[in-house]
């Protein structure tokens, strides 16, 4: 699997539209992936944001592709709470990990890009 770790905010530019589309190109070749949100990046998972604003391209329709193509998504349980946040709210299913599972997933994964 290869492992996909995000943990820049929505409006920090490029950088994570850059990363969605390296899964893309992962996924459409058939192999398994999976999209990790970290710290301020489980904020890309908030509906209604627009990073397209900071960096001219929206995300909107790239994660909601991958994860209807199959693509696991996972949140940083820790950030989700210091944002207030809960995971029934975010415009994906993200399953929430807490750090002690973190270090599980990522051990899965044979290959891990992080931006």
């Amino acid at each position: 699997m290869f492992l996909f770790v995000s943990r820049q905010s929505p409006v920090t530019g490029e950088g994570p539209r850059d990363l969605f589309d390296m899964a893309a190109t992962v996924a459409v070749f058939g192999q398994p992936c999976a999209l990790l949100f970290l710290g301020d990046a489980v904020l890309q998972l908030l509906p209604g944001q627009r990073p397209e604003q900071a960096c001219n391209r929206s995300t909107d329709e790239q994660l909601t592709l991958l994860a209807e193509g199959g693509t696991g998504c996972y949140a940083d349980a820790e950030a989700l709470r210091a944002h207030g946040l809960d995971a029934e709210a975010l415009r994906l299913p993200a399953k929430p990990l807490e750090r002690s599972e973190l270090g599980e997933l990522v051990a899965r994964a044979e290959q891990v890009v992080g931006w």
